[in-house]
């Protein structure tokens, strides 16, 4: 509660992802991958957690967590496993429901795994998903989705995709092994964009809040900036 100077132990659990509700900041959701459990819920600031599963598939592991900035209540989620476990599910009341948003998403025996999901912050209908054979959109809350990928490397792995939080229609995706790529016409083309990054396998990306022209991009070989909306990369 001071801004890091000190620290009290919340919980004894082994948390693999926490997402805070921006509206409602006592709330809180955590996913427990490594046991199966699912993800579980707090109201008062992680004092006391209950499970929010009904819906996923059973003993689901997570992927992913992404909450709707606009409206918190509406969450999205990645579970682990095969065949329909795959793909996103979607709440719409805080995680006590949960229904599969698949349509168009999920192709062959095994589905497409979706490693992460971006909402536009400023049409959150519109959703960005980061999968295994490239970018996914949907502009209806993930009722259908269409592949947005003209410009980048055939069946390139994504894994981390980020939208710019004032100018929405630029996206970055960042690739497991061919760098990272921006959209300005929201996802319909795409560039690359590696000058001075020599580490091509992007595990992570992230704007500035108050400047989104700065990037942050964690790679296999470390952490680079971009000070010009990624132009230019170097290692920090």
């Amino acid at each position: 509660t001071n801004g890091g100077a000190s620290w009290a132990l919340l919980s004894p659990s082994f948390f693999d992802l926490l997402i805070i509700d921006p509206k409602t900041p006592t709330t809180l959701y955590a996913t427990l991958s490594s046991s199966g459990d699912g993800i579980l819920k707090s109201i008062d600031g992680g004092v006391n957690w209950v499970p929010v599963n009904d819906g996923l598939p059973p003993h689901p592991g997570i992927r992913f967590i992404t909450i709707d900035p606009v409206t918190p209540t509406t969450l999205y989620a990645g579970p682990f496993g095969g065949g329909t476990f795959n793909g996103v599910y979607k709440s719409i009341d805080g995680g006590a429901n949960w229904v599969p948003i698949n349509t168009d998403l999920l192709s062959g025996p095994l589905g497409i795994v979706v490693r992460t999901l971006a909402v536009d912050p400023l049409a959150p209908t519109t959703l960005y998903a980061a999968t295994e054979q490239g970018v996914f959109k949907s502009t209806t809350g993930g009722t259908d989705w269409t592949q947005s990928n003209t410009g980048v490397p055939v069946h390139a792995s994504i894994y981390a995709i980020a939208i710019d939080p004032r100018t929405s229609s630029t996206v970055y995706a960042g690739t497991g092994g061919n760098g990272i790529f921006k959209s300005t016409d929201a996802a319909n083309t795409w560039t690359a964009q590696n000058a001075g990054l020599f580490a091509t396998q992007i595990t992570t990306l992230a704007s500035d809040p108050t400047n989104p022209q700065i990037l942050y991009i964690g790679t296999t070989g470390g952490v680079f900036k971009s000070p010009d909306n990624g132009i230019h990369w170097a290692l920090t």
